[in-house]
Formats: C-alpha cells, sequence, structure tokens
C-alpha cells in the first residue's frame, strides 16, 4: 500500500514538475519575444546611422623645438590613421576642402583659442566634433653613466601628443588624452643626432605609426559612441536647412528630434558654453541633397537659424 501510495505521489510530482517547466518555458518565450520587441523598438532609428563630420585641426608643436621640427610627416601620418580608423567623414585643414577655421581658430582677447566663437562656426559647416592634436613632447633620453652605454633600451626617444575633442553642440572639451610612444634609439640609428634630424629619418615613420595607430584606435572609440547632431543653418520659421544630407547617412522621410540652445553658461576660466534644451519639436527631412536637407516642422512651432536635431526614428 506504502509502495502504491509513492508511486501516486512520484507520478503526480513529475507531472506537476513537467507542467512548470512548460509554463515557464512558455513564459520564457513570451518574455524573449517582448524582450526581442523592445530591442527593435529601441534600436530603431540609431543614432548610429549617420556618421559625424569631423574636423580636424592642424598639428600644434608645443614642445622645446618650436621653430625646428617639420610636422608635416607627423601630422599626415595622424589624419591617414584617423580617417582609416573613424566611422565619422574627417576633414583635415590640408585638404583643399578643408575649412580655413581650422588651420586659423578664432581667438579671445588673451590670445588663447575662442571655443565658442569656434563651435559657431563649425555648425554653419556642419561638423559634429572638432579634434586638437598638439606635440608636446619629443625627448631624447641619452646615457647618463658609463654603464648605461651597454644597455640600448636606456637610449631613447620619446613621443607625447595630446589629443583634445570640442563638442560644437556646447562648444565645450569632452574628451582629453595624451599618448605616449617611446622607440629604441639604435633601431633609428640615431645616437648623435639632434632631434629634429631624428625626426626626419624615414625610421621615424615606425614610430609615428605607432603613436598615431594607438591614438586612432581610441579616438574612434570615442567618436563612435557620440551621439550625432546637427543644425540649422537658415530658416524662415515653417521650414530649416541643415548643413548636411546624405552624405552622412540622412534619408529622405527621416524624422529627427528639434532642440534649442537654453542659454550661454560662462565658465570659471572665462569660457562661455553652450546649455542645451530639452526637445521641443520634430521636423522632417522633406528635401536632401549631397551636403544640405531641407526639413519642416510637424508641428506649429517656429524654426529658427541654430536649432539642434538628432535621429528619432527611421525612415518608413
Amino acid at each position: 500500500m506504502k509502495s502504491f501510495r509513492r508511486g501516486n505521489t512520484l507520478f503526480l510530482t513529475t507531472w506537476v514538475l513537467l507542467g512548470c517547466l512548460a509554463f515557464f518555458s512558455q513564459g520564457c518565450s513570451t518574455l524573449s519575444k517582448v524582450t526581442h520587441r523592445f530591442t527593435s523598438l529601441g534600436t530603431k532609428g540609431s543614432l548610429q546611422d549617420l556618421k559625424k563630420k569631423v574636423g580636424v585641426m592642424p598639428l600644434v608643436n608645443m614642445t622645446e623645438y618650436k621653430e625646428a621640427l617639420d610636422l608635416g610627416p607627423l601630422e599626415s601620418c595622424i589624419n591617414e590613421r584617423l580617417v582609416s580608423s573613424c566611422t565619422g567623414i574627417v576633414i583635415t585643414a590640408r585638404e583643399k576642402a578643408g575649412a580655413s577655421f581650422l588651420a586659423d581658430p578664432p581667438k579671445k582677447a588673451s590670445g588663447t583659442m575662442d571655443t565658442m566663437a569656434m563651435a559657431l562656426i563649425a555648425r554653419e559647416e556642419g561638423f559634429n566634433l572638432i579634434l586638437r592634436p598638439i606635440l608636446t613632447k619629443v625627448h631624447h633620453e641619452k646615457p647618463t653613466s658609463w654603464w648605461n652605454w651597454l644597455i640600448n633600451d636606456e637610449d631613447l626617444i620619446t613621443m607625447t601628443i595630446r589629443m583634445e575633442i570640442y563638442d560644437t553642440h556646447t562648444g565645450a572639451e569632452i574628451f582629453h588624452d595624451n599618448f605616449i610612444e617611446e622607440q629604441d634609439i639604435t633601431k633609428v640609428e640615431a645616437k648623435e643626432l639632434p632631434v629634429p634630424q631624428i625626426m626626419a629619418l624615414p625610421d621615424f615613420e615606425v614610430m609615428s605609426s605607432k603613436l598615431a595607430k594607438t591614438m586612432a584606435k581610441n579616438i574612434s572609440n570615442n567618436i563612435d559612441a557620440f551621439p550625432w547632431k546637427g543644425f540649422l543653418v537658415a530658416s524662415d520659421g515653417k521650414t530649416g536647412f541643415l548643413s548636411c544630407g546624405s552624405n552622412l547617412g540622412l534619408k529622405k522621410g527621416q524624422e529627427l528630434s528639434l532642440s534649442k540652445d537654453l542659454e550661454v553658461l560662462t565658465g570659471y576660466d572665462g569660457n562661455q558654453y553652450i546649455l542645451p534644451g530639452p526637445v521641443v519639436d520634430t521636423v522632417k527631412v522633406v528635401e536632401l541633397g549631397p551636403n544640405q536637407a531641407k526639413v519642416v516642422s510637424t508641428s506649429e512651432n517656429t524654426l529658427v537659424k541654430g536649432d539642434v536635431v538628432q535621429a528619432l526614428v527611421s525612415p518608413k
């Protein structure tokens, strides 16, 4: 009798477990579908669908050899790496299509770069971000004792480049980092040469390439993670024009969220920054060219030059 009851109990327990398993399997399947649907909705019209237009300023020399260094080859190496590594469209000041303000940025009375003025000019030309590379150090470390002459690795050439990234939406610096590369001087065969002559050697390109590769990879990750933004460069109130178009991935019929600049803030260092405002409208792309797009408001709001747009949904 006891064995019969045990058998029934085991039988019922098995069926209960199978029922629970079926229920949870169905639940997991439903949850998976809901999650997939939510993910699909969340990724529709992803900001990554649009490329960023990035301006690269000429390489600045802030080393002790201010007048002696030829930065051309090093600058070209950096620009080539950025172009090949970054998903954004990179425009350099040395190219014919480059913007003039990149080579000669606006300055304040103190002589320092006026980031607010630069951001406003960059908006007009459709730039999303501005990169500013600065060569801060090139150092030839020679042996300091007779014992060091036996250790080749102690005789090094060290190069440091600082990279700054400015957001044209706010005028603020959103990223900066120092990138350092060292090279055994015996591999360059320039133990007795001064730094300017070392930088002119073909073997120095190996070191430059390593540094540029590391820098470009880091910068690319930061650019990819930064959302695309566009700016109205003209408007009659009902329609507006963007200084970007199909070259950045915009499509006719695409809808964009629109926000306005809230106010201008002055930092402790005297620099001014634009405080972004909330989303107030949605605009739709009705005409499209390679470098320009015409948008109209989907409501009765007035469009104003300087308004900011971001990707909202993909065109149907």
